[in-house]
C-alpha cells in the first residue's frame, strides 16, 4: 500500500537498523554491538528505529493478516481459522494474539490511526462507529490520555448516556427488556468465537469487545 503522504515511512526505521550493518547483529533474544568506535549519533539514530518498531509491529503484523487474505485469499487459507493458525505457525505468536491485531486493523484503517496514540488506545474504540472513533481518537490526542485514561473517559460516557436514557421498551416477545436479548446474543457470539486450547479456552477480542459494549465495560 502506497503511504498516505506519498513518503517512504519506513525510511526511518530502515536507516536506523542499518547503523548495525558490520557494526553489531540482532538475535531473537539479544541486540550486540561489537564495534567499540560506533559513533554517538550511530547508536542515538538506531535506537529511534528499534522505538519506533515496538510502538508499530502490533499494526504491522495486524496488516499483514489482513494483506494475506486480501492478497492470496484461498491460497493463504480455506477458512478464517485456519488463516491465522498458518499465520500462529509464521511468527510465533498466539492465534488468540494475532486475531486481536488483524480485527483492530480491521476495525480501525490506516486512514484513522494516530501516530500520536498506542495500539491499545485504538483498540478501546475499535467497537464503535467511524465517526465515533474519530471523536475519541481526537478527544485522547487532544487531552494527552493513556490508553488507560481513555478507556474511562468511554466507560464515563457509557454510563452517563445509560442514567439519563429513558428506561428501555419492553421486547414484544415474553416481555423482557431488549437489553437482555442484546446481552443474550452478545453472550452467544462468546461462546460461538470460543476455541478450547487444551483446559481452556481462547476468544477473540471482537465478540469480546461487542460484549464489553453491551455490558458497558
Amino acid at each position: 500500500m502506497t503511504p498516505p503522504d506519498g513518503s517512504g515511512t519506513l525510511s526511518p526505521v530502515l536507516k536506523g537498523v542499518a547503523q548495525l550493518r558490520g557494526r553489531g547483529a540482532l538475535t531473537e533474544v539479544a541486540l550486540v554491538i561489537f564495534d567499540p568506535a560506533l559513533p554517538y549519533e550511530a547508536w542515538e539514530e538506531l535506537g529511534r528505529a528499534l522505538g519506533a518498531m515496538a510502538r508499530t509491529n502490533r499494526w504491522w503484523l495486524g496488516d499483514w493478516l489482513l494483506a494475506g487474505e486480501d492478497l492470496y485469499g484461498e491460497e493463504a487459507s480455506q477458512a478464517l481459522e485456519s488463516r491465522y493458525e498458518q499465520g500462529e505457525r509464521v511468527t510465533g505468536l498466539a492465534y488468540e494474539t494475532l486475531t486481536n491485531y488483524a480485527w483492530v486493523c480491521r476495525q480501525v484503517p490506516p486512514e484513522r490511526r494516530r501516530p500520536s496514540l498506542s495500539f491499545s488506545a485504538h483498540a478501546e474504540v475499535a467497537s464503535l462507529e467511524p465517526d465515533e472513533q474519530e471523536r475519541w481518537l481526537s478527544l485522547a490526542e487532544e487531552q494527552g490520555w493513556s490508553s488507560a485514561e481513555l478507556r474511562r473517559a468511554l466507560r464515563a460516557e457509557r454510563a452517563r448516556a445509560e442514567s439519563e436514557a429513558p428506561e428501555r421498551e419492553e421486547a414484544s416477545a415474553g416481555g423482557r427488556p431488549r437489553a437482555m436479548d442484546e446481552l443474550r446474543e452478545a453472550a452467544q457470539a462468546v461462546w460461538a468465537a470460543a476455541q478450547l486450547v487444551e483446559d481452556h479456552y481462547r476468544v477473540p477480542l471482537e465478540p469480546m469487545a461487542r460484549l464489553g459494549a453491551v455490558l458497558g465495560e
